[in-house]
């Protein structure tokens, strides 16, 4: 049993040589993959976790006996049973979180249902204008069909994208470091609720763009921390396929649950209809009304100094209480090293104006700052939300018989393919890596947005003209649904140190929905004096260039646990891209034209194994 290992044993249990490698994550020239605990000899180690535990409030003997074991797993986590004797659950539990990563804690497994059902909320929110679009306009005394009409729409579309951007996602920064994770969830689905029921109930266009912006607050600070909340909730094994699940699949199926309430309500008269689709959306904002269910972010708690909460915040999280403990002293280990480094260079604060200022001052936040907001953009820039912010207008304009019924059920149909396409991508993301995802389907998403532009210069009377543009509009969904739709939010929420993550998601998650506001905005002016292939064709483009930067600027971060990322951006951005270029060269060599002998190099020097 683990409380039967003398404490003196523990130091002589594990590998004595101590890597004692001191890296700068500002600076890490040497692009080196660190363990932080391996900065300790295991002497050193022990004396160390006896201090941490009598600091933080853990008096039981028993208890320091589980963080001496666990610390020592921690600090060798490819070697468990150099910790000494473990009983067989434990043994099982260590076991397990390689072949069987999925099994998890109920509580963990509710966690992620409430944050599931914040994502479908999102979902759902966003489409409810989609049908609407064609009804509004009219009550309210609008031509939709005329250039301020579609300015109206353009608004009313956006309004909510803006608000998040310029306010709800800052909402989340004070609330969520403030007071933490939970309350800024429960926050975001009062203002969701609320807004919902507000827009069914408009009587003017002005209470109607309210009630917009008031739910884009709402919409903001949920996007900021929901997957911040998962991510810092989940094993390193299955982050990716968590967040994702959690968040971009969920997003899918509230897009699809959107589409089909508005299909179900369709046949109610015009003047009931859209405010039954706006309002439906309500619904999912309920389950997270009940957010307190779960746990608080251990990684919060511990930024906080409340260590005991955090301990019993993972042991709820967790399959057993040497799991919990580990993942405890990992985490506070590698806080105290970035809070020595940026203390070292000036880069802490508590002010929230400062934290924001050094999203682009220091340098290994600066690179995460900057990998994150290409991802967040690129996702928007690929063209996706014209095909699900407007699917109904836009396909109605595509149809010789301008049904709108036609439209709502290809819209459906786009919807379906959203969520069953990003399924496979829950088992890519962490095998095949965020990165590979991406540079891999934005070329096909830049061809297959080109080929659906040009089926509109085929004439309105062909029969080919209508399920051309559906066909490649679909594929173009199916593709964006593993990739592109899934990675940026998952990447977002992992790529900042704890002591900025809830500012460097907010700034990636507004960057993420100014951009979709000032996509909804324009569009349906552009789209009124342009042609749908030279819009379209303009998508095509931004993919290809969303492609050279994410290739040069984008570093991956699979099987990395939150903390070890901080090694990787510690790389400078001139020595990544550098080497990526070689890499190309190389690949070129090899790959074209078939010279033998190219040795493709790592760009890493992985000292956690070692």
């Amino acid at each position: 049993m683990a409380d039967q290992i003398p404490l003196d044993n523990l130091a002589n249990a594990s590998n004595p040589t101590p890597i004692a490698v001191k890296v700068n994550i500002n600076e890490n020239t040497e692009a080196i993959l660190q363990n932080s605990l391996r900065r300790f000899t295991p002497e050193e180690l022990t004396q160390w976790v006896t201090e941490f535990a009598v600091a933080h409030g853990f008096e039981k003997e028993d208890i320091q006996r589980l963080l001496h074991v666990a610390a020592q797993i921690a600090r060798d986590p490819f070697a468990p049973q150099s910790a000494g004797k473990l009983n067989d659950a434990e043994l099982l539990a260590l076991r397990d979180e390689n072949l069987r990563p999925f099994h998890q804690p109920g509580r963990f497994w509710l966690t992620i249902f409430l944050c599931s059902s914040a994502a479908i909320l999102q979902g759902w929110a966003q489409v409810g204008t989609n049908p609407a679009n064609a009804s509004w306009p009219q009550e309210f005394g609008y031509d939709p069909e005329s250039s301020k009409g579609a300015w109206y729409i353009g608004i009313v579309n956006s309004a909510p994208f803006f608000t998040g951007a310029c306010i709800g996602c800052w909402c989340s920064v004070f609330i969520s470091d403030r007071y933490g994770r939970r309350p800024t969830l429960l926050f975001a689905a009062i203002f969701s609720f609320a807004s919902a029921l507000g827009s069914a109930g408009s009587q003017s266009f002005v209470q109607l763009l309210m009630c917009r912006l008031l739910l884009g607050i709402g919409m903001g600070a949920k996007a900021s921390i929901t997957a911040v909340f998962a991510a810092e909730v989940s094993p390193s094994s299955v982050r990716g396929s968590i967040v994702m699940g959690s968040w971009q699949i969920c997003v899918a199926i509230g897009i699809l649950l959107g589409f089909s309430a508005n299909l179900a309500v369709s046949t109610v008269r015009d003047n009931l209809s859209w405010r039954l689709q706006l309002g439906s959306a309500f619904i999912p904002s309920i389950p997270v009304l009940f957010i307190y269910l779960c746990p608080e972010s251990p990684r919060y708690l511990i930024k906080k100094g409340k260590y005991c909460q955090a301990y019993i915040a993972l042991c709820k999280l967790r399959n057993t209480p040497l799991q919990a403990a580990r993942d405890l002293i990992a985490i506070a280990a590698q806080i105290e090293v970035e809070n020595e480094i940026f203390q070292a260079n000036g880069y802490t604060g508590s002010m929230y104006i400062k934290r924001f200022f050094q999203l682009f001052s220091q340098p290994r936040i600066r690179r995460a700052t900057v990998a994150s907001s290409i991802t967040m953009i690129g996702q928007q820039l690929c063209g996706i939300n014209v095909l699900i912010q407007f699917s109904t207008t836009l396909f109605i304009s595509a149809d010789q018989e301008k049904s709108t019924s036609r439209a709502l059920w290809i819209s459906w149909g786009i919807g379906a393919i959203n969520v069953v396409c990003g399924l496979p991508a829950l088992w890519l993301i962490d095998r095949v890596g965020r990165r590979g995802l991406l540079l891999f389907l934005a070329p096909h998403l830049a061809w297959t947005m080109l080929v659906a532009g040009s089926g509109y210069l085929i004439p309105e009377g062909s029969e080919s003209h209508l399920p051309l543009i559906t066909a490649f509009s679909s594929l173009f969904v199916a593709l964006y649904s593993s990739g592109q739709g899934p990675v940026p939010f998952c990447y977002s929420a992992e790529v900042q140190p704890v002591t900025h993550r809830e500012v460097g998601a907010s700034f990636a998650c507004a960057m993420n929905l100014f951009w979709l506001g000032i996509l909804t905005l324009f569009y349906p002016p552009l789209e009124h004096k342009w042609n749908g292939t030279s819009v379209l064709g303009l998508f095509a483009g931004l993919n290809v260039i969303q492609f050279i930067l994410i290739f040069f600027l984008v570093p991956e971060t699979k099987e990395f646990s939150l903390e070890e990322l901080d090694y990787v951006f510690g790389v400078k951005t001139r020595k990544f891209a550098w080497h990526k270029a070689k890499y190309l060269v190389k690949w070129v060599k090899h790959y074209c034209l078939r010279r033998k002998g190219v040795v493709f190099n790592d760009l890493y020097d992985d000292k956690r194994r070692s």
